[in-house]
C-alpha cells in the first residue's frame, strides 16, 4: 500500500470536495468541506485505478474489471432505465484503501456518494445508516443506505447503496472479505432470474441481502472454528458434557499452556461478540429498512413508479428475515461457548489451586520432618553442651591439678589441689563484652532488616504520593 504525499492528497481533497458537492450544497449538512477534506487526508491510498463492476440491464448481468476514469464518461452519457450497477473494491484495514485519490473521486462521483459516506469508512466500530432525500413534490426521489461492519478478525466489509426511484438505477459499492464468493453469487442469482429484456429494475435491497447472508455464513464459520477451540480446551480439562474424563486429558504442569489458551480464547470471544451482536443488529435494522422502501415505492403515482417484481421483492424480504433470525441464533451460540469458556476456566483455576495445595501440604510435611530433625539436634547438642563447657573450662591455663609436692617422690600420701591463676578474670573480662557485643550486633540487624521490610512495603503508596505532590 503506498502513502501519497500529504500536500498533494490535500491539494486532491479540495479539488475533490469542490467537484462532488458544490452543486449540492445541501449535502454539506451530512459533511462539511473542512470535514471532507480532513478525512480524505486521513486515508492511505494505494495504486490501483479499475475496480470489478457487475451491471444488470434489462435482466442481463454483465461483470469486467473497469478503470475508474471510464466511469465518469459512461456515466455522463448512460440512460437512466431501470438498472443495477455494483462496484467491488477491496478490503482493507481501516482507513485504507487500494485505490489511487483520483481513481477513488471518480468512484464516487459515479456513484453520488454523500460526504458522511468516508465517515462511515473511517469507522472501526461499525456503523449503519439511511436516509431518504425527497423532492419539491414531497416524494422520495433517493433513497440512500450506508453499512460498515466493524474491523477485526472476523468477516469485515461496507455497502453503499444508492437508489433512484424515478429511474429505477440502483449503483451499489461492495467491500467485503472473500469478495469472489459473493461476486459469484450475484452473477448467479441475476443469470437464473426470469426477467430478461424486462423493463422492470432489479430489487434494490438484493445486494444487501446476498451482503448480509454472506456476512452471516462467514460468522457462521469463525463460530465453528471457535466451537472447535472450546472442545479441544475440554477434552484437555476432562470436564465435558460430550467426553467427560477424557484420555486427552492435560498433564498438571501443562494446566499453564491451557489456561493461557483459555485466556486467547476469551479475548477472541469478546472481539466476536461485538462483530456477531454488530451483525444481528444490523440484519434487523435492514429488514426494517427494506419494509420502509417498500412503502416509499407504493407511495409513487402508478403512472411515475417504475415496475419491481413483487415475486423478487418477496424472496428478497424473505432472504432478509432468514439471515436475521440466524444472526441472532449464532450470536446465541456464541455467547453459550462463552459461558462454556468460563466453565473451564473455573475448572482449570480449581484444578491448579488444588495442586498448589497439595504442594503446599507436602512442603509443609516436609518441613516438619526438617523441624523435628533440627529438634532432636538441638536436643542432644543441649545434652552434652554442659559437659563440654565443663570440659573446655578446665582444660584452660587457668587452671591446674597438682599434687602437694611433685618433687619428693618418697613422700606417702601425696594429696592433689586444684589451684586457679590470678589473672582468671581476664577471661570474663574478655568473654562476658564480646558475647554482649555478638548479641547486639544481631539484635541490630534483625532490627534494620525489619524496617527494610517495612519500607519496601510502603513504597508504593509513598512513591504515588510524591508523584502526586510532583504533579500538583
Amino acid at each position: 500500500m503506498a502513502v501519497t504525499d500529504s500536500k498533494a492528497v490535500a491539494v486532491q481533497a479540495g479539488g475533490i470536495s469542490h467537484l462532488l458537492y458544490e452543486a449540492q450544497p445541501h449535502s454539506h449538512i451530512l459533511g462539511g468541506q473542512a470535514r471532507f477534506q480532513e478525512l480524505f487526508r486521513e486515508f492511505s491510498f494505494g495504486e490501483e485505478k479499475s475496480v470489478h463492476r457487475l451491471t444488470v440491464q434489462r435482466g442481463i448481468p454483465y461483470r469486467e474489471d473497469v478503470e475508474c476514469a471510464k466511469l465518469v464518461e459512461r456515466n455522463h452519457a448512460s440512460s437512466h432505465e431501470p438498472s443495477l450497477t455494483v462496484f467491488f473494491t477491496r478490503c482493507l484495514p481501516r482507513k485504507q484503501i487500494a485505490l489511487t485519490p483520483a481513481a477513488f473521486a471518480q468512484l464516487l462521483e459515479n456513484s453520488h456518494v454523500p460526504p458522511s459516506y468516508l465517515e462511515v469508512l473511517s469507522n472501526n466500530n461499525g456503523i449503519f445508516s439511511s436516509y431518504v432525500l425527497r423532492g419539491h413534490t414531497g416524494l422520495a426521489t433517493h433513497y440512500y443506505l450506508m453499512v460498515k461492519f466493524p474491523f477485526g478478525p472476523f468477516s469485515n466489509g461496507s455497502l453503499f447503496t444508492c437508489h433512484s426511484l424515478a429511474t429505477g438505477h440502483t449503483t451499489c459499492i461492495i467491500s467485503a472479505t472473500q469478495a469472489q464468493i459473493l461476486v459469484d453469487r450475484l452473477f448467479d442469482v441475476f443469470s437464473h432470474s426470469p426477467l430478461s429484456y424486462s423493463p422492470s429494475s432489479p430489487y434494490a435491497f438484493i445486494p444487501a441481502a446476498l451482503l448480509l447472508e454472506h456476512m452471516r455464513i462467514a460468522n457462521e464459520d469463525d463460530r465453528g472454528d471457535i466451537d472447535q477451540s472450546v472442545c479441544r480446551i475440554e477434552n484437555r480439562s476432562g470436564v465435558s458434557l460430550h467426553n467427560f474424563g477424557s484420555r486427552t486429558r492435560a498433564k498438571i504442569g501443562e494446566y499453564a499452556l491451557l489456561q493461557r489458551e483459555l485466556h486467547m480464547q476469551d479475548a477472541l470471544i469478546v472481539m466476536a461478540d461485538h462483530c456477531f451482536s454488530f451483525h444481528a443488529k444490523c440484519a434487523a435494522f435492514i429488514v426494517t429498512e427494506e419494509q420502509a422502501f417498500a412503502a416509499l415505492l407504493s407511495a409513487r403515482p402508478e403512472n411515475d413508479r417504475v415496475p419491481t417484481p413483487q415475486e423478487q421483492a418477496d424472496h428478497v424480504r424473505a432472504s432478509l428475515t432468514f439471515n436475521a433470525s440466524m444472526s441472532t441464533w449464532t450470536l446465541e451460540q456464541l455467547r453459550g461457548l462463552e459461558k462454556r469458556l468460563k466453565v473451564q476456566l473455573r475448572v482449570i483455576d480449581s484444578t491448579i489451586s488444588a495442586t498448589d495445595a497439595l504442594t503446599m501440604i507436602r512442603l509443609a510435611r516436609a518441613s516438619r520432618s526438617d523441624s523435628n530433625t533440627m529438634k532432636a539436634i538441638t536436643i542432644l547438642t543441649m545434652v552434652f553442651l554442659p559437659a563440654t563447657f565443663v570440659c573446655s573450662l578446665f582444660s584452660m591455663g587457668f587452671f591446674d591439678f597438682t599434687d602437694d609436692d611433685e618433687d619428693d617422690p618418697n613422700l606417702e600420701g601425696r594429696q592433689r589441689t586444684m589451684r586457679v591463676a590470678g589473672s582468671f578474670w581476664i577471661y570474663f573480662a574478655v568473654a562476658v563484652p564480646l558475647t554482649v557485643l555478638v548479641l547486639g550486633l544481631c539484635a541490630a540487624w534483625l532490627h534494620w532488616s525489619g524496617r527494610q521490610e517495612d519500607d519496601s512495603g510502603d513504597k508504593p503508596r509513598a512513591w504515588r504520593q510524591r508523584k502526586g505532590d510532583g504533579k500538583e
